[in-house]
């Protein structure tokens, strides 16, 4: 809750963004090229590997009805939203 805008692309709105982190909801694309969860969920790379396989790595998602912070697997030919800091 306290990463995510409060902004009406969440489905529904329950961010109060108190450390100005702006998270909007992107969804994520399958392999296929399809986009899944645009007005729900963002989902965000980290730089770690999946310590399972080489082909994935785990991104982080913010769920627009709860305030929980998952990380997940995901195939490498996939896509997330990545989020870029300035020194």
């Amino acid at each position: 809750t306290k990463l995510k805008k409060n902004d009406a692309l969440f489905s529904p709105n329950t961010g109060t963004n108190d450390f100005g982190f702006s998270a909007l909801p992107g969804g994520y694309r399958n392999s296929d090229g399809s986009f899944v969860s645009s007005s729900y969920w963002p989902y965000f790379w980290t730089t770690t590997e999946s310590v399972v396989t080489t082909t994935d790595a785990y991104v982080h998602s913010l769920f627009s009805y709860n305030r929980d912070v998952e990380r997940y697997s995901r195939n490498k030919s996939e896509g997330a939203s990545v989020r870029c800091l300035r020194d």
